[in-house]
């Protein structure tokens, strides 16, 4: 993501009729689609309508990656861990390309 002006540009997929609905909001009120975006994000954290397994929405604040892994981590189930691969750095390459492995 590239960053202009204090504004960070943004490249995303959405849905055909998500983009229809984009443009006409954007038309009928005049402004632009990021600021549609901007409102309708604002609105939304502002409104509790988040999930609530959402975290609290602050700018301000940063977490390093590791503490967001770790969080991560802890929050998996152990079933899912029993199933993953215990030599995942030694084998990468056949469990990501279907190399045999070494």
């Amino acid at each position: 993501m590239a960053e202009t002006e204090g504004k960070t540009i943004a490249s995303f997929r959405m849905s055909r009729e998500s983009k229809r609905l984009l443009t006409d909001l954007s038309a009928s009120l005049g402004i632009s689609q990021a600021s549609v975006i901007e409102r309708a994000l604002r609105q939304l954290a502002g409104t509790g309508a988040l999930p609530s397994n959402a975290k609290e929405i602050n700018p301000g604040t940063t977490r390093p990656i590791w503490e967001e892994l770790v969080e991560l981590a802890e929050q998996t189930p152990d079933e899912e861990l029993t199933g993953l691969p215990t030599d995942g750095a030694e084998q990468h390459d056949h469990y990501i390309y279907g190399t045999p492995k070494r």
